[in-house]
């Protein structure tokens, strides 16, 4: 992913809050489809 990669090369910490932003909108999406 384009986005991914700017970010990482930019900017470490935002990545990992992108990744962390992701991981939370995830477990909410299969939250709530289970």
């Amino acid at each position: 992913m384009v986005f991914i990669r700017a970010a990482e090369a930019k900017d470490i910490p935002s990545l990992q809050t992108l990744f962390l932003q992701l991981g939370y909108q995830t477990e909410t999406a299969i939250g709530f489809v289970e």
